[in-house]
């Protein structure tokens, strides 16, 4: 160590520490408290009970998603539309065999709800004090609270494998699908 340095560092050392830039002797860095998965399960199912017409309005773009919400639905029950395991919309295979008018019809509400979607996903994201939640945890948490008030016929992507999907294969949606559910695949709720 440089004598200039050992010359200022009783100078320097109080106020890195005051500024949180050093620790001290016998001081450990704070212990962060896990993510409060109970909570923000519960604002998403508020959140969806306004969009299925049964809460308060949370946003403007949920208000469009109400708005809309028979619509998907019955795309979603036809077959025409699924969900991806990050919350999303996407054409299905039913889709393939409709005229491209009705198509095209089909494809901008899609292309509406998964704006929205991404709209309220950022804006939940900003509202909740810690800032650990991202966009992605709220997504999967969307999909798992949609698998458990899915009708039979509708069409999901499971989760990656990982902790999403044990907690899937462990909850009733996934005891639904017995060992049949593999990690990332197309399924359609019997």
């Amino acid at each position: 160590m440089s004598k200039q340095y050992r010359r200022y560092a009783p100078f320097i050392l109080p106020w890195m520490l005051a500024a949180g830039c050093a620790m001290g002797p016998g001081t450990t860095q704070a212990r962060r408290e896990p993510i409060d998965r109970a909570l923000l399960t519960a604002r998403i199912e508020a959140l969806l009970d306004y969009v299925e017409d049964l809460g308060a309005a949370p946003c403007e773009a949920a208000d469009a998603m109400r708005a809309r919400h028979r619509e998907v639905r019955a795309l979603l029950l036809e077959g025409v539309l699924a969900e991806n395991n990050r919350g999303y919309l996407r054409l299905w295979e039913a889709a393939q065999s409709l005229g491209a008018e009705r198509k095209n019809s089909i494809q901008q509400v899609l292309a509406a709800e998964n704006r929205d979607r991404k709209t309220v996903f950022r804006e939940f994201t900003e509202r909740q004090a810690d800032s650990r939640v991202t966009v992605t945890m709220i997504e999967g948490l969307w999909l798992e609270r949609r698998m458990l008030r899915a009708e039979p016929g509708h069409c999901f992507q499971l989760p990656e494998a990982g902790a999403a999907y044990e907690r899937f294969r462990n909850g009733s949606a996934g005891k639904r699908f017995g060992a049949a559910a593999a990690p990332g695949a197309w399924v359609e709720l019997p």
